[in-house]
């Protein structure tokens, strides 16, 4: 009779079961959907660089809502406004490019003519 390998410990290559990990439940996750266990690294990949568009989407619209409204208060009245306190007009955009954690961004800035 030949001498048969033990089937405990790292000598028979086996392990117990109390050495194997298992992925969490949603349970026990506290039910997030994006538990790294779940979810595959291209599908989290997609949702980053989805999210960051629409980062610098939003921000893109912000920064043009607020050079906007600064040349409306420059100017003394809004856009395509006919007023007798009008103190310049509106003359087309200028394009130029910020730098944010998001990247290089290209915002059409608002010009205008103001006499005084």
């Amino acid at each position: 009779m030949g001498i048969r390998p033990s089937c405990r410990g790292k000598a028979g290559g086996v392990t117990s079961r109390a050495n194997q990990t298992t992925t969490p439940q949603a349970s026990e996750t506290g039910g997030y959907a994006l538990d790294k266990s779940t979810t595959p690294t291209a599908e989290i990949l997609e949702l980053r660089r989805d999210l960051d568009t629409l980062l610098r989407r939003r921000v893109l619209a912000v920064i043009h809502v607020v050079l906007e409204e600064e040349l409306s208060i420059a100017l003394g009245c809004g856009r395509h406004e006919r007023t007798s306190v009008r103190s310049g007009y509106r003359n087309g955009h200028e394009t130029r490019e910020i730098t944010t954690q998001n990247g290089t961004l290209k915002v059409a800035v608002p010009r205008g003519r103001i006499f005084e």
